[in-house]
């Protein structure tokens, strides 16, 4: 329960009041204090009561357009909330879609002044990005008369049905030209080539075409898929990093990221039988799995990741291998430099700069729990999605370790925060290839 501007400049009267009665010694200054003070705990009080009676007697019914659905579908959505709002009080009430879903139209909220019992109707429209059984995040609810305001939300007693079942949508594998950046070679990817078949399995929606086993299908009359013993050089080391909490607290781009790396850790389960994932916030190691086989353990990480706060901070940081080769590059441009002149000066005096820096630089506590996370896994290439915005410095850390275990590094980056500048700069870094996801 929060006050007021009528309810602050109240309270800063009765302040007024008091510092009157004390500083002129008049005690009659105390009485209209006391009757303003006892006015706002009675309105309170009052607000209390009518808070309690708008959370008992809210009801949601809620229904969508499809309850079964593939990820990254958009689904119509109406919530039927009724409610009954006592008098001299208005009520705004805001459905809360599932997490990772991303407002694609209509509006969330509903503001009802009419007092007595009511109902009011909110549709729009979302897009859903997570997948698996997921649940609606229930119903806000914001009262607020003349003195006092309070927000609650409301999950339980049936508030997050109905339960939507998202089917997954291939997101690891990538037709060429759909939006990748670097060699063809790098973006496409043979469903059998090196692989040996181990099982069967029945068709599921998102499984590779490519996979499916048509004499078998055509003999049960169901589409049956190959299941493929993957090469151990080739697993993936999938690495998500999450944006600060405290600075972003994320938006459509960082449901694509969760939604991307879902979809990638899934189908790398699907085709090689194991998978490590690594889960960053910046310079902050959140979590890591290693050459994890149990897809629930895998999709229950993928789930919980989000922003979160940082402890550690990078700013612009270099490693030695950065370092080394930024003092190169300025002795280099020393010795063609002409004698005397302020270009060899300055050059000078940067590679002292350089110097002292490498001498006195250590590793990181992060540069060395990546490489000990490479080292531990058998993983032959490395994929990161990232914003990559704002400080990329842990980014290049560990584009340094990959190159030093000899992995492919593929960037992932979503379209929100893509541009043809970003994608260039990120080719430039060496790395196998860009993707916008």
């Amino acid at each position: 329960m929060r006050p007021t501007r009528c309810t602050r400049a109240i309270g800063a009267a009765v302040l007024v009041l008091l510092v009157f009665s004390l500083v002129f010694d008049d005690a009659a200054a105390y009485l209209p204090a006391a009757a303003l003070a006892f006015f706002l705990v009675y309105r309170g009080i009052l607000f209390d009561r009518s808070l309690r009676t708008v959370v008992g007697s809210l009801t949601v019914s809620r229904t969508a357009s499809r309850m079964i659905l593939r990820q990254g579908s958009t689904v119509d959505v109406t919530a039927r909330v009724a409610y009954h709002l006592p008098d001299h009080t208005t009520l705004t009430l805001r459905d809360r879609p599932p997490a990772g879903a991303i407002l694609a139209g209509g509006d969330l909220s509903h503001t009802a002044t009419e007092p007595g019992a009511g109902s009011a109707d909110v549709a729009y429209r979302m897009k859903v990005m997570t997948r698996g059984e997921i649940a609606f995040g229930g119903v806000g609810v914001t009262l607020a008369d003349r003195f006092f305001a309070a927000d609650i939300d409301l999950a339980g007693d049936g508030r997050t049905a109905p339960h939507l079942i998202v089917h997954p949508a291939g997101a690891f594998e990538k037709e060429a030209g759909s939006g990748s950046y670097g060699e063809a070679e790098h973006r496409t990817r043979s469903a059998v080539s090196g692989y040996t078949i181990h099982s069967f399995r029945e068709y599921a929606m998102g499984d590779d075409p490519r996979r499916i086993d048509w004499k078998l299908s055509a003999k049960h009359q169901k589409l049956f898929v190959k299941e493929y013993t993957g090469q151990q050089g080739d697993l993936p080391l999938i690495i998500v990093d999450m944006p600060e909490r405290t600075l972003d607290a994320g938006g459509a781009e960082v449901g694509r990221i969760v939604s991307a790396a879902s979809g990638a850790l899934e189908e790398a389960i699907g085709e090689y039988r194991s998978v490590s994932l690594l889960v960053i916030s910046g310079g902050n190691i959140i979590r890591f799995l290693e050459s994890e086989r149990d897809i629930h353990r895998v999709m229950a990480a993928a789930g919980a990741m989000e922003p979160t706060e940082r402890l550690v901070h990078f700013y612009y940081a270099r490693d030695k291998v950065g370092i080394r080769a930024k003092r190169s590059r300025v002795e280099r441009d020393r010795g063609i430099a002409a004698e005397e002149s302020p270009e060899r000066r300055f050059c000078a005096n940067l590679a002292e700069i350089y110097r002292s820096v490498q001498e006195e630089q250590t590793q990181t506590a992060f540069e060395l729990q990546v490489g000990r996370a490479m080292a531990s896994t058998n993983a032959g290439t490395v994929y990161i999605f990232s914003r990559f915005s704002g400080d990329c410095s842990h980014i290049w850390q560990i584009v340094t370790q990959a190159r030093r275990t000899q992995k492919d590094v593929h960037l992932r980056v979503p379209e929100e925060t893509a541009s043809p500048g970003m994608l260039r700069s990120l080719l430039h870094a060496g790395v196998a290839s860009v993707e916008v996801i």
